[in-house]
């Protein structure tokens, strides 16, 4: 940990005692005495036990000149919600120049904000060109998402940490797929990865979208080369019924645990993430993958109040999982609908998007921003559209700039086809190129229309990175 950090050894996020002094000690030692509180003030704090000369608003540049150092603690803009009008007023009428003081209240609020879930209850909105102790922290993908304004166009990719790198293959050799997703140390490992290795805006957590289904009662394996197998699908009520609510802090306590190390270890925003009701609905009735969906549909056109039963379960489980992943530390939350194409837009309004619609309309509770994903659901678009939600990703099969013409405002994800990375270099930057072009005109995040496949190099996917960052300023321009 860099000299100077507020953060907390062995945690992605700040440590509660240094962040809550750090609270406390910033308007004690500042003269509030008049003027706009936006104006620029210079303050002495303490950093790990050293003073110095801090500074905050338009005048970043340190006393005397020069760059900030390592045990400058730099804030550009930080909210902190959780502090009442009240004792938002008391504290600026203070004006204590005592920092023992300081120092004794900002370990009693830190330790209150630990004992009562800091991460969940007080939350930071962290802006580009936050410095912590030396530690850039990079939001240019949650600026996306929530439709601001960005330097160039952030890039990352569905399934960016898998069997195209050699580090994972050679990890596969000797474990397997939840060997690796309960481990937070090589949970840890794999999604930093594609972070440090690509250059990529934001991290996402290295896990299946069936891992929160074995704690509630469903015995299921991924198989290699077909993928999730379920021992008993769910077509009945009885079978439905033997299912329990999920416990996430001990059912799942391994997750919670790798969030914290991943945050500690990136500087880019990570995203959580679940399936979608549908998809995991359909797992649960089929047995595993399926091309016709066949016992899926039977029961939604044969037996509604079992498949309402479902869903409701489903949405309440993926809701109290998507929630542990955010107080944990995640920063955006993905629902992945692999298989909601198979639907007709009719079925679909009816049997799925009210069940979207109470799960995201949850999550909006926890201010992060929320991103659907559903494949080969060109025809379902202007319904996600409507869904609340800040982003919507778009697969390969359909152009952004029409697109943007059905969503409107809202964030697009995507949509390179993963197949294109096969191409020759100068074809695939020059249909990298025209992707940016189509995402003019509104918030874009450049993703695949899916995952990155196997076959695929590193290098190519470092080189549309690049691609994406150098055009993308153009791109943001025009």
């Amino acid at each position: 940990m860099a000299r100077g950090s507020v953060r907390a050894p062995g945690t992605g996020c700040y440590h509660p005692v240094r962040v809550g002094f750090v609270v406390l000690a910033w308007p004690l030692r500042t003269n509030f005495s008049g003027g706009d509180r936006n104006e620029t003030t210079r303050a002495t704090i303490a950093v790990n036990g050293k003073r110095r000369k801090g500074f905050t608003g338009r005048d970043r540049r340190p006393p005397g000149g020069g760059n900030p150092t390592a045990t400058t603690l730099e804030i550009v803009r930080v909210k902190w919600q959780g502090i009442g009008r009240e004792r938002e007023r008391l504290m600026r009428r203070l004006s204590l120049d005592s920092g023992i003081l300081a120092w004794a209240l900002g370990i009693a609020v830190g330790e209150w904000m630990l004992w009562h879930r800091w991460s969940a209850d007080c939350r930071w909105q962290v802006m580009e060109g936050l410095q912590l102790g030396g530690f850039q922290v990079t939001d240019r993908f949650l600026r996306a998402c929530r439709g601001e304004k960005t330097d160039t166009v952030p890039i990352w990719f569905m399934r960016q940490a898998g069997r195209y790198q050699p580090e994972y293959r050679a990890l596969r050799r000797t474990k397997s797929l939840m060997d690796i997703v309960i481990d937070p140390d090589l949970c840890c490992q794999v999604t930093s990865l594609p972070v440090e290795q690509l250059g990529v805006d934001a991290a996402i957590l290295f896990s299946d979208i069936m891992v929160p289904l074995g704690p509630i009662g469903v015995d299921y394996e991924i198989k290699e080369g077909i993928g999730p197998v379920v021992a008993q699908p769910i077509r009945s009520g009885a079978d439905l019924a033997a299912l329990r609510p999920l416990n996430p802090r001990t059912d799942l306590s391994f997750m919670i645990e790798s969030i914290i190390k991943i945050r500690r270890r990136i500087s880019v925003p990570l995203i959580g993430f679940s399936g979608a009701p549908f998809t995991l609905a359909s797992y649960l009735i089929e047995g595993g993958p399926s091309r016709q969906y066949l016992e899926t549909k039977r029961m939604m056109w044969s037996d509604g109040e079992l498949w309402r039963r479902l869903m409701e379960t489903l949405s309440d489980m993926i809701v109290t999982y998507a929630r542990m992943q955010v107080e944990a530390g995640a920063q955006a939350l993905q629902l992945f609908d692999s298989w909601a194409g198979a639907l007709s837009l009719e079925d679909y309004r009816w049997a799925v998007k009210p069940y979207l619609e109470q799960i995201l309309t949850e999550l909006s509770a926890l201010k992060v921003p929320r991103i659907y994903f559903a494949v080969g659901a060109g025809h379902l678009l202007e319904t996600v559209a409507s869904l609340p939600v800040e982003v919507v990703g778009v697969d390969w099969r359909q152009p952004l700039d029409q697109v943007r013409k059905v969503i409107g405002s809202k964030t697009i994800q995507g949509n390179l086809d993963p197949t294109m990375v096969f191409a020759p270099g100068r074809v695939l930057e020059e249909k990298t190129k025209e992707i940016l072009r189509q995402g003019r005109g509104g918030p874009h995040i450049f993703n695949l229309g899916h995952g990155v496949l196997p076959m695929t190099e590193a290098t190519t996917l470092k080189t549309v990175v690049d691609v994406v960052h150098e055009y993308g300023v153009e791109s943001m321009r025009g």
